[in-house]
């Protein structure tokens, strides 16, 4: 019995990764901070692989198993539902979520981004994203945005206080069809109460994507999108990386 019980650990041990590799969407990937300190600035994120459960086990999924973590995610903003799956050890920080739509050979994966953003001004706005498959935010706890099938969504009117700390959540996978692809902006209301008409991305940093992203996501959208240094920062305080 003990000889069986070693040679499946054994096997065990093999299903495991060896080392951590980044797994992260290279248009996204903007600095790994070395450093708290240099994480200040940027959302933190973590990716969970729905193939494989924690101790790196293979497993079924299904789309049904998708979106009843999507549904929790949503209701509540606990990854709770997605902890039996295997969490990539490397935590990646990113400053704007923008990727270009293509077809991923890694499907079945889930990427989660936190943080507490300040407030660059005072005044009324919304979120507008898109996402293929899915992306979900949520804002000062509350889900105000939820893309799904690469078709844009638009957050109700909020309004925020300059210099003020809100806490952000941003999930996005590729689970459901396999496709990659997303983005995230603001647009600000006129005083009269009507939305400016300007796509603004969401970015708490100075880096921005790669010129080529935006300028697809400028063909894509009906509304004018504004530069990258066009847009305020907001800034990030405290990343909550440990509640991933």
């Amino acid at each position: 019995m003990i000889r069986c019980l070693a040679i499946f650990l054994l096997s065990l041990c093999e299903l495991l990764p060896t080392e951590p590799v980044s797994v992260f969407p290279d248009s996204l990937i903007d600095v790994i901070p070395d450093d708290a300190d240099t994480a200040h600035g940027f959302l933190s994120g973590r990716l969970y692989d729905m193939k494989r459960l924690k101790v790196g086990i293979p497993v079924e999924v299904s789309p049904e198993k998708v979106r009843h973590c999507l549904s929790a995610f949503e209701q509540s903003g606990s990854t709770s539902a997605l902890r039996r799956f295997y969490r990539h050890p490397e935590v990646q920080y990113i400053s704007a979520l923008a990727t270009q739509p293509k077809r991923s050979d890694t499907e079945w994966r889930v990427y989660v981004y936190q943080g507490v953003v300040q407030a660059p001004m005072h005044g009324r706005f919304r979120f507008v994203g898109i996402g293929n498959d899915c992306l979900i935010v949520r804002f000062n706890h509350q889900t105000v945005l939820n893309s799904r099938a690469g078709k844009p969504a638009y957050s109700a009117e909020m309004e925020v206080e300059e210099g003020k700390l809100y806490p952000i959540e941003l999930l996005s996978t590729n689970a459901l069809s396999g496709t990659d692809g997303c983005i995230l902006f603001t647009e600000s209301f006129t005083e009269r109460g009507e939305p400016e008409g300007k796509l603004r991305l969401f970015r708490t940093g100075m880096n921005g994507p790669q010129p080529g992203i935006m300028h697809y996501w400028q063909q894509r959208m009906s509304q004018t999108v504004c530069p990258p240094d066009d847009t305020p920062i907001w800034c990030v305080h405290c990343p909550q990386q440990e509640s991933l």
